[in-house]
């Protein structure tokens, strides 16, 4: 059983205690709870210790670097989608950043 399967297990015996819920109710229900998990609001610890720190580099200068790629993507403007595949592939922007984790 993963971590994730855990949280969600938990979370539905804690709400079941106050609703009594029919079989498409608890699969909507356990769904949602699997969408929150993958965002990373049910279990802010698990979240926390995945985060790595980012540099932002111009002609292999640094020129900032954040705490996190969501960090990144609010002060950058580029999406996190963007900053995720430049530090998977190690390309350049089209503005000519690159980014590395460190």
């Amino acid at each position: 059983m993963t971590n994730q399967d855990r949280v969600v297990t938990k979370a539905m015996k804690e709400i079941g205690w106050n609703l009594q819920l029919t079989e498409p109710q608890n699969k909507y229900l356990r769904t949602f709870l699997y969408c929150i998990y993958d965002i990373g609001l049910t279990d802010g610890r698990a979240r926390l210790e995945q985060r790595k720190a980012v540099q932002m580099l111009f002609n292999g200068i640094i020129v900032d670097y954040f705490n996190s790629e969501i960090i990144a993507s609010n002060k950058t403007g580029y999406s996190r989608a963007t900053i995720c595949r430049l530090l998977k592939t190690g390309e350049k922007s089209k503005r000519g950043y690159q980014f590395k984790y460190f």
